[in-house]
């Protein structure tokens, strides 16, 4: 029986020591795209444990998943770039095989982790790309490691953040929607958010 089954029934401590346990047993880590390789080191910053690959030879590129997501959302484009570059993905914090803390889910905590992560990387300057969350991940990286950045690549994502007095692009209404959404059913908005990133029906 697969690792899992049956766990939507047990207790919250049950389904996160099952959930830790598949973590170590590597039941709960996907099966790469072809040709995709991963050496799978961690790195601990402010006492969140961090999973990061690395593959590739040349000028390094780090990429950055979004919301929801984890470091094999790039896989076809490790792939495609190892060959003339150093790939580095990563799970932030929260996500993947990283490790899930109560708190610190700021864009400048997130950043924070993943400056560490460059700068221990050892690097002297990178390519950033992001996409969605991931966007506004790297814009705040590229401020903190300033001229260390050799490019800026940004998908699908926005300058304008969740809403904020200070932010003019921010979309409030909009925000003010979702935070009432997840304060209410947290369940009911990740199954309803979660349907609108795939495409019906799968092609």
């Amino acid at each position: 029986m697969p690792t899992g089954v049956g766990a939507g029934i047990r207790s919250r401590e049950g389904r996160e020591g099952a959930a830790r346990a598949a973590r170590r047993d590597g039941s709960l880590r996907s099966t790469p795209h072809p040709g995709y390789e991963r050496d799978m080191p961690f790195l601990t910053h402010a006492g969140v444990s961090l999973r990061y690959d690395r593959t590739g030879s040349g000028p390094p590129v780090l990429l950055v998943h979004g919301w929801t997501c984890n470091r094999t959302f790039w896989e076809r484009q490790v792939v495609a770039l190892r060959d003339r570059h150093t790939v580095v993905t990563v799970d932030v914090r929260g996500h993947g095989e990283s490790s899930h803390p109560r708190t610190g889910y700021t864009i400048g905590a997130m950043a924070a982790d993943l400056e560490h992560l460059v700068r221990a990387l050892g690097v002297p300057r990178i390519a950033l790309v992001g996409w969605s969350m991931g966007g506004l991940l790297v814009l705040e990286l590229a401020q903190r490691l300033g001229e260390r950045v050799s490019a800026l690549g940004l998908v699908c994502t926005t300058a304008g953040g969740l809403a904020d007095a200070k932010n003019p692009l921010a979309e409030a209404e909009r925000a003010a929607e979702m935070k009432k959404a997840i304060a209410a059913d947290f369940r009911a908005f990740a199954r309803d958010f979660g349907a609108q990133l795939f495409k019906d029906p799968h092609s």
